[in-house]
């Protein structure tokens, strides 16, 4: 009798947690699947009101695809100006490796960052980002947008409340761009999954100095489009 209540007691818990593995987290992947890129129009709207600091996190974010966080966690000894990577601690055991395109090295040569140096590229960010207190760098984020008027205080992705069927534009919306833009310029979909970050066997590795260059060589060059309107 005993061995039965086990037995049935088992089951039990087999079933639920396969039924809690079958539930999928709609929420999640909702959020996960409307994200967008910006548009060339919006993303011209944010640069007119951001400063130099959320300019060149934008920036490279935009021609990384790098996270928020990461971007924030940046020191200028990351930059590999002579063979023009970036090196981004992902943990203590690895490092992501980012090409530099071109339009990015030239601003970063512009305003004077030098790779060597231990002090954060993003001063104001770092000192969020590493006191733990990397939400409110999403806020100010989301109220540059706001300021722009690309995103509106609290927009609503469904359709039926009069929404586009989108979640809001976000700084993570950098690095969809970040794809649309490796897509235009018809680089290899497994080659831009290694520009990303994502990892997986299914991937294969591309050799830094060379094809993840070429890959990144004919991106345009977003600030200049842009910055002739801002003068």
């Amino acid at each position: 009798m005993q061995s039965r209540l086990i037995c049935s007691r088992s089951t039990a818990t087999v079933q639920t947690q396969m039924k809690r593995q079958k539930t999928p987290n709609h929420r999640h992947n909702r959020n996960r699947l409307r994200q967008r890129p910006f548009t060339e129009a919006e993303l011209h709207k944010v640069f007119t009101v951001v400063d130099e600091e959320w300019r060149g996190m934008m920036l490279v974010s935009v021609y990384t695809g790098l996270r928020l966080g990461d971007v924030a966690r940046l020191r200028e000894c990351d930059l590999r100006m002579n063979s023009k990577l970036i090196h981004v601690p992902v943990n203590k055991s690895r490092l992501q490796t980012c090409p530099i395109p071109p339009p990015l090295y030239r601003y970063l040569v512009a305003t004077g960052r030098s790779a060597g140096r231990a002090q954060p590229l993003f001063p104001h960010a770092f000192a969020l980002a590493t006191s733990g207190r990397i939400y409110q760098l999403s806020v100010e984020s989301r109220h540059l947008l706001v300021k722009s008027g690309v995103r509106n205080v609290e927009p609503s992705a469904n359709k039926r409340d009069g929404g586009d069927g989108y979640l809001p534009l976000s700084f993570g919306s950098l690095r969809h761009y970040f794809l649309r833009m490796l897509f235009r310029a018809e680089v290899p979909k497994t080659m831009a999954a290694q520009l990303c970050g994502h990892e997986s066997k299914r991937i294969p590795l591309f050799h830094p100095k060379s094809d993840l260059h070429a890959a990144v060589e004919k991106l345009p060059d977003l600030l200049n489009i842009f910055t002739q309107k801002l003068e």
